[in-house]
């Protein structure tokens, strides 16, 4: 019987962490979303093995000011975790072997020149803002993409080469998780050692209103370099930390093998630097 992973909600506060806004209720960005994207997301968690090809569906909200791109299962697992309806908020406890599982937990917003990353490290949120300028370079080289005719791009990002292909028929300056800037919407994007994929599954107008909304509420503001560091640090002593707060179970140094020898082979993120 797989044990149950029982999670109490309490504020890990780390030292890097600067401009606590923990208390900020106030929801600084509000749009509607005038585009759903539907994107599937392949990678290889370890960059030593080739034959570990790991799925996820993601979408993409685009507005008029506003976009927001997540895991399908993140978002999921937000909306099933936090719905009034549930009675663990009542106990401010969650049984995470319920909810669907993504091994990404970012919510990254675009809004003008700023992108807006929302993160969590165990169960604590942060926000960090970047503000990006893709070099784009774009060639004559055409090519049809999920029924769209696509143009050729590359550039640079976070210590990968990427080639994507963009559609002026949806001519909205969009795309996958950060990636933008060019004259149409990304349809695909792929790193140089295809271990990150991103491929449009379908583009739909939503026949509701739906809201894309950015709040502040409950969470601290960092910035990228502190994000990583922080964590690092809790990845180091993840277990012990897990222990002090009652969601870590038998002995602790099996614990702490098991999950190093995990994190072994999640030795890739998205972005590298």
């Amino acid at each position: 019987m797989k044990k149950k992973f029982i999670i109490a909600f309490v504020l890990l506060t780390l030292p890097f962490v600067s401009n606590a806004q923990s208390g900020e209720t106030t929801e600084a960005i509000k749009d509607t979303a005038k585009l759903k994207c539907i994107y599937r997301m392949t990678f290889q968690p370890d960059s030593n093995d080739v034959y570990n090809i790991v799925a996820e569906n993601t979408f993409l909200l685009i507005g008029s000011k506003l976009s927001r791109f997540q895991t399908v299962n993140s978002f999921l697992a937000d909306s099933m975790a936090f719905s009034p309806t549930n009675p663990a908020i009542k106990t401010h406890i969650i049984n995470l072997t319920n909810y669907p599982k993504s091994r990404f937990q970012f919510i990254v917003y675009k809004r003008g020149v700023s992108i807006i990353t929302v993160d969590n490290i165990y169960t604590s949120f942060y926000k960090y803002t970047e503000e990006i300028n893709f070099q784009w370079r774009i060639s004559a080289e055409q090519q049809k993409i999920a029924g769209y005719d696509c143009f050729k791009a590359t550039t640079s990002f976070a210590g990968r080469s990427y080639v994507a292909w963009f559609t002026k028929q949806i001519p909205i300056s969009e795309g996958p998780y950060k990636f933008r800037g060019l004259p149409g919407l990304i349809v695909k994007i792929n790193d140089d050692k295809n271990q990150y994929k991103f491929e449009l599954a379908s583009v739909t107008k939503p026949k509701t209103q739906l809201a894309i909304t950015f709040s502040n509420k409950r969470i601290t503001s960092t910035n990228k370099q502190g994000f990583r560091k922080g964590l690092a640090d809790y990845q180091a002593r993840a277990i012990d930390v897990q222990a002090q707060h009652g969601s870590a179970y038998g002995d602790l140094d099996t614990q702490r093998k098991l999950y190093n020898e995990r994190m072994k082979h999640r030795n890739n993120p998205l972005e590298l630097k």
